[in-house]
């Protein structure tokens, strides 16, 4: 062991509007590791405001297409997907995090500020939603209002989150006959964690040419 003694150096201090910016263009990784530092930089790096500044820092960075292949929704066992960078065509890899059997089967409903919302079964009985960042490895759960229609005409699901927000919102929407001339909707809020509206709309007809 050496026997000099540590030298202490006065670092200099960094301004609030210095670490903002810096933190602002850092990847999501490095933020995350950051936050247990210190009590300040913790709160610093939860605000909404940072949310939003750091999002529209990287939204362009790190950018991938998620390919789904096989035969949904008839036979969701039979459908798999495949992640793809964006910029350099190379296959990333795409593991849930969660075990699933021979017999369970997970789906993709949508993507939106780079999280992913799918519907999943471990054993093909009983299904849930996941809310998965796959870079931070943040998850959430929400119960699966499908199960209740399984055997509906309409039984489908849209993800995303609001303009400008932090807050998501899964949308189910379904009828059961295809002679029924109303939908029934079905909301979920990510703030309080739970299917908090339901309402019905009368369907429209779209004309042959609309996208």
């Amino acid at each position: 062991m050496s026997h000099t003694p540590p030298n202490r150096v006065c670092m200099p201090h960094l301004g609030d509007e210095l670490v903002w910016k810096i933190f602002a263009k850092a990847n999501s990784k490095t933020v995350g590791r950051c936050r247990s530092t210190n009590q300040s930089w913790r709160y610093t790096l939860l605000t909404p405001s940072f949310v939003k500044e750091h999002y529209k820092q990287n939204k362009n960075r790190e950018q991938s297409v998620i390919i789904g292949i096989g035969y949904y929704p008839a036979n969701e066992n039979s459908q798999w997907f495949e992640r793809v960078d964006a910029q350099t065509g190379e296959h990333l890899d795409l593991n849930i995090p969660v075990a699933i059997n021979n017999f369970g089967y997970y789906a993709l409903i949508g993507s939106d500020h780079g999280n992913l919302c799918l519907r999943y079964s471990q054993d093909g009985l009983i299904s849930r939603l996941l809310i998965w960042n796959p870079l931070t490895r943040m998850l959430a759960f929400a119960s699966d209002e499908a199960r209740k229609h399984s055997r509906y005409a309409v039984s489908i699901y849209a993800f995303g989150y609001l303009e400008d927000t932090i807050e998501y919102r899964i949308v189910h929407v379904y009828k059961r006959h295809y002679s029924d001339t109303k939908m029934s909707w079905t909301f979920y809020n990510s703030y309080k964690r739970n299917w908090t509206e339901q309402f019905k709309a009368k369907s429209r007809r779209l004309a042959r040419n609309t996208l």
